[in-house]
């Protein structure tokens, strides 16, 4: 049943209202609030195991670990999510998503994508490399994403496509000091 003495935020949209709980130590149920509301109520009741789901438990197995990660069907994020039509119908044909990153100190991480057939695996990664030619364009003028700009490496192959980064300490300081000399600038 659902309380609310859970851990829970949740946040209005015009069609769906995000939410998230803490349903035991490490385990944080993430979606629109009537998912996350079952979810609640099947963990109160010894319900289904995620560990039943034989194609989820596939993706989670295939992550490199990390201290946080997510794993998710992409037609059930872009349904939920409200794309605009124009974005949703030019989409790659994505069938699974994981990401898996780990945060101390420094941020690294992996995302990776399983495309429905090879074709949509080799666009994506042509959209994806057209993407970071265009920054390294950009980068000269901002000297603090240079180092980020260099820590992402694409890579797959078949339908698999990966994007795996790694931002140290420093880069981050050098964010936040970047932020902090715009912030003062424009006010």
């Amino acid at each position: 049943m659902w309380t609310h003495q859970q851990a829970t935020a949740a946040a209005t949209t015009e069609h769906v209202t995000p939410a998230f709980a803490f349903l035991k130590p490490g385990v944080v149920a993430m979606g629109s609030m009537g998912a996350v509301q079952r979810a609640i109520d099947l963990s109160a009741q010894g319900g289904q195991s995620i560990a039943d789901n034989r194609d989820m438990m596939s993706q989670i197995a295939r992550l490199d670990g990390g201290n946080v990660w997510a794993v998710g069907r992409w037609d059930a994020v872009a349904h939920n999510a409200n794309l605009p039509q124009e974005l949703a119908t030019k989409m790659p044909a994505i069938t699974w998503f994981a990401a898996s990153g780990n945060v101390n100190g420094g941020v690294s991480g992996t995302v990776k994508v399983v495309a429905r057939d090879q074709e949509a695996a080799n666009n994506l990664r042509q959209v994806a490399t057209g993407f970071m030619a265009l920054a390294r364009m950009q980068v000269d003028s901002k000297p603090e994403l240079k180092g980020l700009l260099n820590s992402i490496q694409l890579g797959g192959q078949d339908t698999d496509v990966t994007l795996s980064f790694s931002l140290p300490s420093e880069i981050l300081d050098a964010f936040a000091a970047a932020k902090k000399v715009t912030k003062g600038t424009t006010e």
